[in-house]
């Protein structure tokens, strides 16, 4: 349900004063949708407009986008916070941002190992790909048996939190 998590983050970084995020992206495949509905939704529950400008497709090749972050960076359009719809892109602003990579908090998606990799870690959401192909094979061998299987299944994906963003409601438990 990557719209629900998107929209979620949204909140989570407002509700920090986060009110001009970022979001890099590659496409808008059906998850690239889901994604971007989720971050418009997520504005929009915050009644905060949709601001164009805060939106970045780059390619994906770690070197182009990183190009193409720092290019955005150069123009000065201001924002406070990242979202980047796969760990790879925030990785590319990281080396855009340089030494000042640890000052903007990052969120990123599919909890890689390149999020782990990352100096600052990266905070990143899992799709839970492990659990969705499990129950994909689990359906796909109960309909070749004949039985009946669900019109939808919807799995929850979890914010992995590391250096880059500190959800509110774990900062007052450390």
């Amino acid at each position: 349900d990557e719209m629900t998590v998107m929209s979620d983050v949204i909140a989570e970084m407002c509700s920090q004063g986060l009110s001009k995020t970022l979001y890099i992206y590659d496409s808008l495949s059906y998850s690239g949708k889901k994604k971007l509905a989720g971050y418009r939704l997520g504005l929009s529950n915050a009644d905060l407009p949709f601001n164009p400008s805060l939106t970045l497709m780059v390619n994906r090749n770690l070197d182009d986008a990183q190009s193409t972050i720092e290019d955005y960076i150069s123009s000065g359009i201001q924002f406070d916070s990242v979202i980047a719809s796969e760990d790879m892109f925030a990785i590319a602003f990281q080396k855009a941002m340089g030494a000042n990579n640890g000052s903007v908090p990052i969120i990123s998606f599919n909890n890689s190992i390149l999020s782990s990799c990352a100096t600052p870690r990266l905070t990143s959401i899992d799709l839970m790909l492990d659990t969705m192909c499990s129950t994909t094979i689990s359906m796909l061998y109960d309909l070749l048996r004949g039985k009946r299987i669900p019109n939808r299944v919807v799995i929850a994906p979890v914010i992995v939190e590391r250096d880059t963003f500190k959800p509110k409601y774990h900062q007052n438990s450390r």
